[in-house]
Order: structure tokens, then sequence, then C-alpha cells
């Protein structure tokens, strides 16, 4: 953390190389990604990908200085109702993400709705606490109560 106030990272939650991560999550967006790209010059500019994703934070981060971690939880991709005009899964929205605190580097993400078109995104805080996992030994986890009325519990070091 700098004291003079100056910008230390940025990760941004609609990424400028999502069309090419798209081609890669399934085989479903690899598909709308190549349509998109032949339908391109025929869609208005608002539909052109890194313009219309979304991918706010509503919420604050939770942070874990013993592991240097930043997890937040990012909101719906836009416009949330019609997703004809944003291919693909929408890489990051309505995700639990994790950065590195110091270098702001990209760790892990789940993704609970690719491609949300129901404005389920995620909207309520991410809170650390231990958890069990499958054999019940104590791990770091993250917590995060969704719109669909799940709580998901995630392993904090995978986000899985």
């Amino acid at each position: 953390m700098r004291k003079t106030g100056a910008e230390v990272w940025t990760f941004y939650t609609t990424a400028a190389n999502s069309v090419g991560v798209w081609r890669h999550m399934t085989r479903r967006a690899s598909i709308c990604i190549a349509i998109s790209r032949r339908k391109r010059r025929h869609w208005p500019s608002a539909a052109i990908p890194t313009k219309t994703l979304g991918g706010s934070i509503w919420q604050n981060p939770a942070i874990d200085l013993a592991n240097k971690r930043v997890y937040f939880v990012v909101g719906n991709p836009a416009p949330d109702i019609d997703g004809s005009v944003r291919p693909g899964d929408n890489l990051y929205t309505d995700s639990l993400v994790s950065v590195d605190l110091e270098t702001g580097k990209y760790i892990c993400h789940l993704q609970y709705i690719p491609h949300d078109i129901w404005d389920m995104d995620a909207v309520s805080p991410a809170v650390l606490t231990p958890v069990a996992d499958k054999a019940g030994k104590k791990i770091p986890g993250v917590l995060h109560a969704g719109k669909s009325g799940y709580l998901y519990v995630h392993d904090a070091r995978t986000a899985a």
C-alpha cells in the first residue's frame, strides 16, 4: 500500500482480450464468437463485446492479509436481459474472483452463471472463514450468498 494514494494496480472485470478468452471456455462460446466476428460489422457499436459486457463490483472486497489475496464478486453482464449483443460466457461476470493483493494479478475465479440473462448477479459480499473440506479438514474458505438463494462455500485457494 502506498502512502501517497497513488494507484498501485488495476484488475479489469471486463478484460480487453475477452473474445479470445471465451474461445477457450466452452464449445458454445467458441461458436458464438465465430458468429459475432462475421456479423460484427452489422451490429451497432454498442454490441462490441469489450464495450457491452458489464461486470461491475457491487460490494466491498474481502481482504486476506495472511495470504495476500483479494476476493470480490462481480455483477451481471450488460445489457443484463438481452444477451444477444454479448456472445460467449461473459468472463468474470457473475463470478467470485481472487487477485494478488500486492500486484492485482489474477489468481482464480468461479463463474456462477455464464452468459447471465436473468440478472442473477453476485451482489452480496464475499466472507472469509475457515470451512471443512470433504475429509473434514479445516481449510481457508470464502462464502458468498447469491441471488439464486444458494450459499456458495469455496476453497479460498482455488475458488472451487
